[in-house]
């Protein structure tokens, strides 16, 4: 069907500490802000019906605004790996005094990060504070950035205030399957942050000093050694269901799999010289994992999809 536009049937009250009214946060029109929204926002991110998109307004801050920073990462980086990094908002000497949102972008570099691996999960020492909060994360492949935003819902309560020096969101995404000839010894690892919108308590626009991340790398190869073992593996059905078949090795270990943050969500250890494994995935939600077959002769690592 056409889309038609419709009136909207304002609330009685406003967006905390602003003067817009609630229903503007209303994706859906069912009356309330909630995790349900970030699906009408995922489905028409950056669509509109004629002219060119609103950029947000940006306030660009100082070296002594609040530091938006991933505090640590890896010096050495594994292919078909999940790398997670904890992102902070705000230090012990310039603190970010009130929170109700921030968005940004962080552009970066496709030939080492794999396609839809992106991943985003709320670690905010402010959720205790708040009755609710949305993460939401649109990676644009082939703009070579992903979007992200995390913020409390106009309908979530009195904001309390609130000091940061610690993680706010833990980042995730998967390096690609093969780095040989892409990512050499010297290679340097860059996410760069733009289109940064943090708002306070009150509503207001406030200044971040926004330090992009650039590491020089080791690049592993974790092929080595294990070449004869991978080309011999089969593991199917992907995507799978309710069950995935390991086929073509003997003498495994264990096998995990992990989501995209790196947790463990699935573990078995192997009781045969089978050479074939079945692992029950029936527990597992719709997405991709990364599966860890542990040999003798190291670890092979296969991303595989659930989906029913």
């Amino acid at each position: 069907d056409d889309w038609s536009a419709k009136q909207a049937l304002l609330w009685n009250s406003s967006i905390i500490d602003t003067s817009l009214n609630g229903a503007y946060a209303d994706c859906n029109g069912d009356g309330f802000v909630d995790t349900i929204d970030l699906a009408a926002i995922n489905q028409n991110y950056l669509l509109t019906t004629g002219g060119a998109v609103r950029p947000d307004s940006t306030q660009f801050g100082t070296p002594n605004s609040p530091p938006l920073y991933f505090p640590f990462a890896p010096d050495t980086i594994f292919e078909n790996t999940t790398v997670v990094l904890d992102l902070h908002l705000g230090s012990a000497q310039l603190p970010v005094d009130s929170f109700y949102g921030i968005a940004f972008t962080i552009e970066f570099d496709t030939t080492m990060i794999s396609r839809g691996s992106w991943a985003a999960l709320a670690t905010s020492s402010f959720t205790p504070a708040f009755n609710t909060e949305l993460t939401f994360i649109k990676e644009l492949y082939d703009s070579a950035r992903v979007d992200i935003a995390y913020s409390l819902t106009p309908n979530s309560g009195t904001i309390s205030s609130v000091t940061s020096d610690s993680s706010i969101l833990a980042l995730s995404f998967i390096i690609e399957d093969n780095l040989i000839g892409i990512a050499q010894v010297d290679s340097v690892l860059d996410l760069r942050f733009s289109n940064i919108t943090l708002i306070d308590g009150s509503g207001n626009l406030q200044g971040t000093n926004a330090i992009d991340l650039s590491v020089p790398l080791k690049v592993i190869d974790t092929s080595v050694g294990i070449n004869e073992l991978e080309a011999k593996l089969q593991v199917y059905p992907n995507p799978a269901q309710d069950q995935l078949h390991i086929n073509g090795i003997n003498n495994i270990d264990k096998v995990e799999v992990t989501d995209l943050t790196g947790a463990i969500v699935l573990s078995q250890l192997t009781t045969n010289d089978s050479a074939t494994q079945t692992l029950n995935t029936q527990t597992l939600s719709n997405g991709i994992y990364v599966l860890h077959i542990q040999t003798h002769k190291g670890t092979i690592r296969k991303k595989i999809l659930i989906a029913r």
